[in-house]
């Protein structure tokens, strides 16, 4: 390029000096925009509001086969829970979050709060709400002291 008679001074990067001036301008405005951005990317994440545990209640159910993939096996005698359709996320079970979450289930019906911590097993189809959980036989008897089909309870994910 020629600038008042004289061949512009090429850089030693094959760039003119305009074109550089250009390409920093570009790169500081790039920078003023976006440097909020990127800051917050490196900011520590806020602190997550404290759960509230589920309040709702306790069935049995009988433990069949779990929609978390045939690697988790249970029987009637082991420690499992059931959740409601609406806390699977993932739209292929065996991929869900909730697969062998651990989960306390603590009775509300007697003086003498009893607590139980049992691994999601699979989706509870038949008789839940929303805040209900379903348990193996061996979970709710550890709460229920008379052996009745229902207890109210308050449950929340352990980890």
């Amino acid at each position: 390029m020629v600038v008042d008679g004289y061949p512009e001074k090429m850089g030693g990067d094959g760039f003119t000096p305009g074109t550089q001036r250009f390409a920093w301008g570009l790169f500081i405005i790039s920078l003023l925009l976006l440097g909020p951005h990127i800051l917050k990317a490196f900011k520590d994440p806020e602190p997550e509001p404290p759960r509230v545990p589920f309040t709702g209640q306790a069935i049995t159910f009988d433990v069949g086969k779990s929609v978390c993939g045939p690697e988790f096996q249970a029987k009637n005698s082991d420690l499992v829970a059931a959740l409601h359709q609406k806390h699977w996320k993932h739209p292929n079970p065996t991929k869900d979050l909730n697969c062998a979450r651990s989960v306390k289930i603590t009775e509300l019906e007697s003086s003498k709060e009893k607590s139980v911590i049992a691994k999601v097993y699979t989706k509870c189809i038949h008789g839940c709400k929303i805040p209900d959980i379903a348990l193996s036989d061996a979970a709710f008897k550890k709460l229920s002291k008379d052996g009745g089909t229902s207890l109210k309870v308050t449950w929340d994910f352990t980890d």
